[in-house]
């Protein structure tokens, strides 16, 4: 957590808000002619919009033509991408178990994006939604700094031992010094010196924070952009000299508590699906073959 304040990488939660157009797209080709067939099987603009965007990767199009172009090459990767599935579903690939768990994972994974975005749609973050979040950044309602300090790794079992090893009395520095990925740490012993919560766009940090008390650590991991945090608070917060209306933040500063409580409403989706549904798990992990390296890395590629 180096540098709480400019924390992007939770933004990639925000990410799923546009990740997921293509969905949308597909259902817009149900209604429009397909851009190409393959033995029957249509192919829509949504599949088409989607492998532009492979096609074109970070390059910003500067000419008509240019995006003429990736759309004709675009169209031919998808006809090509249609015939071997095509085949390879003959010779009965799409049966094998790895294949089988890549084409499941992606699947799952689509659909929960989908999903997600579906509920957002219906339910977007107003501004005065946002200005309730911002609300429980607040410390009765005053703007307040809080001296902390954080021990990050990368898991959350390893967080949980840390938590007990403090419990037992081990120091934060030297826990901090010994296992926290923090770069600064060699330099800060995990300080991470007086910074506003109530303008973070990372829900738990706020939430755990503010329910500490000076000297007090967090009694369970912290679940954060990059791994999992055991913050403490190593003196009482200070007020601010004034507490603006969240209207009256500059826009920047807006935008992360709108982050926030879009983050929290992703969360609170997920909790929700995951409340009515049946789960069983397996008591012991175990790794029945392997997926076809092929497979694999090409589904990392994208």
């Amino acid at each position: 957590m180096s540098g709480l304040n400019a924390r992007n990488a939770w933004l990639a939660a925000f990410a799923l808000l546009t990740a997921t157009q293509g969905a949308a797209r597909a259902e817009e080709a149900a209604v429009e002619p397909p851009v190409a067939t393959v033995n029957g099987e249509a192919i829509g603009s949504g599949e088409l919009q989607l492998m532009v965007g492979t096609v074109l990767g970070k390059r910003k199009p500067s000419r008509r033509s240019d995006i003429d172009d990736a759309q004709l090459l675009a169209r031919e990767m998808l006809i090509a991408n249609v015939a071997q599935a095509q085949a390879a579903v003959k010779m009965g690939l799409d049966q094998d178990p790895g294949v089988a768990g890549v084409l499941a994972y992606q699947r799952a994974a689509t659909l929960a994006r989908a999903y997600q975005r579906a509920l957002l749609r219906q339910n977007p973050v107003t501004d005065e939604r946002a200005a309730g979040e911002y609300q429980r950044g607040l410390v009765k309602g005053k703007a307040q700094e809080f001296r902390l300090a954080h021990i990050v790794v990368s898991q959350k079992a390893q967080a949980e031992a840390i938590i007990a090893d403090l419990k037992r009395g081990e120091k934060f520095t030297d826990m901090a010094r010994i296992h926290s990925l923090d770069p600064n740490v060699g330099n800060n012993n995990g300080e991470l010196g007086w910074m506003r919560i109530d303008l973070l766009n990372e829900y738990p940090f706020v939430d755990a924070v503010g329910a500490l008390k000076p000297g007090e650590f967090t009694p369970a991991p912290v679940k954060g952009a990059t791994g999992w945090h055991v913050v403490k608070l190593l003196e009482a917060p200070r007020a601010l000299p004034s507490t603006p209306k969240f209207a009256d933040l500059p826009e920047a500063d807006r935008e992360k508590v709108r982050q926030r409580a879009t983050l929290r409403q992703v969360d609170e989706i997920e909790a929700g699906a995951l409340k009515g549904a049946d789960v069983t798990r397996a008591p012991n992990l175990r790794v029945f073959g392997t997926v076809d390296s092929a497979v694999t890395s090409s589904h990392n590629d994208k």
